[in-house]
């Protein structure tokens, strides 16, 4: 099925990267009077969430699918081997590494982002449903549980989670 826009992210250069759940990839070039650009992903990606990273290329989240990203230069979608599950938010650090909120199992993925290569899988020790994942200005990542509250993780000590219980449902729809 075709979605309308779901998820969106500004590159470097201040353009517009959205998609739909499950559909194709746009993007809005702010500076050369809001042009559209469009692309189809391969039939296996099944986009979710999503993130630039510093080099102004899109990374996503796949539920019932891989995390994917594209190369803007080469135009090109690559899959992230060993990422087959239902990924939902991700987020771009300045050290080189992408971190994905994964729902099953359930944790956090840590992919490199030069390599294109699969880290680690990080379990969460309080872990329901996590949906988003962010990086504050001090380099520390947080994923956001749907259910629990959120984690903290320090990407020096990835195994070192810390966990702040949120009362209530934290979804973003």
């Amino acid at each position: 099925p075709d979605y309308g826009p779901y998820t969106a992210a500004l590159d470097r250069d201040w353009n517009v990267w959205f998609t739909g759940v499950q559909g194709e990839l746009f993007r809005i070039n702010t500076s050369n009077g809001d042009t559209i650009a469009r692309w189809n992903p391969p039939k296996e990606l099944r986009f979710y969430g999503m993130t630039v990273d510093p080099d102004g290329n899109p990374w996503f989240g796949g539920c019932a699918g891989p995390v994917s990203m594209f190369d803007q230069e080469t135009e090109q979608f690559t899959a992230i081997e060993g990422t087959f599950s239902c990924h939902r938010g991700l987020a771009a650090d300045k050290l080189g590494n992408i971190w994905v909120a994964s729902n099953g199992p359930c944790g956090v993925v840590q992919i490199d982002r030069n390599t294109k290569k699969l880290k680690q899988f990080i379990t969460l020790p309080w872990c329901s449903t996590p949906i988003g994942v962010s990086v504050d200005d001090e380099g520390f990542v947080w994923i956001v549980d749907q259910f629990l509250g959120a984690s903290k993780i320090d990407p020096a000590n990835p195994m070192d989670v810390k966990f702040l219980a949120l009362g209530g449902e934290h979804d973003l729809h």
